[in-house]
């Protein structure tokens, strides 16, 4: 019997075979359930504590599986798997075998007192030690940042001024290597270089790595903000951003850290930046750093807020605070400058945000119809429990403008107008 009559003899016992496997077929152990999945193929996964992942089969390791969602790629270890369906089939992993009722038990010793803080360098160089395996084929640089990352829980950023144009490919393929190690040859084969940076693993080129080296630590000073502000950019955050408009990731962590964040319309004039970014566990003050870097961007800390701008808009915008003084004299509206608001403006036109917070802080507050003649400017802000002359100056910076005491009103103007009012 010729081979090719033996090889559809063997076809069609596959098929037979797989046509009557039950579709709910008794748990198996793990290495040989997955032995049973192909590569590249959609799949859904359950956990055993419930919920779901779905997406392409990416890649199959000792204990994890990695499913792809267009450029998203998630490591799920394979202890917390209970069922894997791929091919209109479900397979159920047993699960790990509890301890023989015989087995004598192990003393009980008491919980180890929780140490000092470790640094974040020491963390990354640990799980660099950890044994790593891939085989990728003609795969996206940035495929493959997203997939080691994924892996490695390490927030690794591909600067994308490094990778202007199209990303670089990638064709590398390691077995049981140490992730530092294959980290490199990743980095080696793209052009590029790795180095470690403000609580994170940072993917450019060595010029701009030593660039970036000068700059580690620009941002605000925590030692140097409000209490509840400082305790905020403290706080440890986790998100995944997959080419998020830039304005959408600022909103995101607004709310999910309770502070206040403007946006210098001046540094993103004329563009509209996204970000792709993974953190977990990362402060809040270090994700901002990197959600700034990857679109050329700092931030300081002023006014009970944080100002996301350019390094050369930051040094002017200090100038122009310094040289315009307080909101207003300390005789005028003491009370009602030091009262507490808050608002959520989205794209609120300014005229309606002026109304809003004439009738809030019972102030009297007029723009200026020269600085918004021809324009139709709205403000994206969101404020809780801040100073009202703090919130009106954010309100200014928000859309180019600034607010000085003028003739008894707060005026929204220009700051070249504001320093002509001054003189007078």
């Amino acid at each position: 019997m010729d081979r090719k009559r033996i090889g559809s003899i063997l076809a069609l016992a596959l098929v037979l075979a797989a046509a009557s496997t039950p579709a709910y077929a008794a748990a198996l152990p793990p290495e040989q359930a997955l032995a049973t999945l192909a590569r590249g193929e959609q799949t859904t996964v359950t956990g055993r504590e419930g919920g779901t992942e779905s997406g392409i089969l990416f890649s199959i390791g000792k204990d994890h599986i990695t499913l792809r969602d267009g450029a998203k790629l998630r490591s799920i270890p394979i202890a917390q798997i209970k069922t894997i369906q791929q091919g209109g089939r479900t397979i159920t992993l047993a699960a790990e075998s509890a301890p023989a009722k015989d087995a004598p038990h192990e003393p009980k010793q008491a919980p180890e007192k929780a140490g000092p803080p470790v640094a974040w360098e020491k963390l990354i160089e640990e799980k660099l030690n950890k044994k790593i395996s891939f085989d990728f084929v003609e795969t996206p640089l940035q495929d493959v940042v997203a997939f080691v990352s994924s892996l490695s829980d390490i927030t690794i950023v591909l600067d994308p001024q490094a990778v202007k144009g199209k990303a670089p490919a990638v064709t590398l393929r390691v077995q049981d290597m140490r992730l530092g190690s294959a980290l490199q040859w990743v980095c080696k084969l793209a052009g590029l270089t790795c180095v470690p940076l403000d609580g994170a693993l940072f993917v450019t080129t060595a010029a701009r790595a030593r660039a970036a080296a000068r700059e580690d630590g620009e941002g605000a000073d925590l030692r140097k903000l409000p209490r509840p502000l400082a305790d905020a950019m403290g706080k440890r955050i986790t998100f995944d951003f997959v080419e998020t408009p830039f304005q959408d990731v600022v909103a995101f962590l607004s709310s999910l850290a309770d502070i206040c964040l403007v946006v210098d319309p001046q540094a993103i004039a004329g563009r509209e930046p996204t970000v792709t970014l993974r953190v977990a566990g990362m402060p809040l003050d270090q994700a901002l750093r990197w959600v700034c870097r990857v679109i050329e961007l700092t931030y300081t800390g002023r006014d009970g807020a944080v100002f996301i701008t350019t390094p050369e808009l930051a040094k002017k915008a200090a100038a122009l605070d310094k040289e315009l003084g307080p909101l207003a004299p300390a005789r005028h509206l003491p009370d009602a400058m030091a009262k507490e608001i808050s608002f959520d403006f989205v794209e609120t036109p300014l005229p309606d945000v002026v109304a809003f917070l004439q009738l809030t802080a019972n102030l009297n507050i007029i723009a200026d119809p020269q600085a918004t003649k021809g324009r139709e400017l709205s403000v994206t802000l969101r404020v809780s429990k801040m100073r009202a002359d703090s919130a009106l100056r954010w309100v200014g910076r928000s859309v180019g403008m600034v607010c000085v005491w003028h003739q008894g009103a707060l005026f929204f103007t220009t700051p070249e107008t504001a320093r002509a009012l001054l003189k007078k």
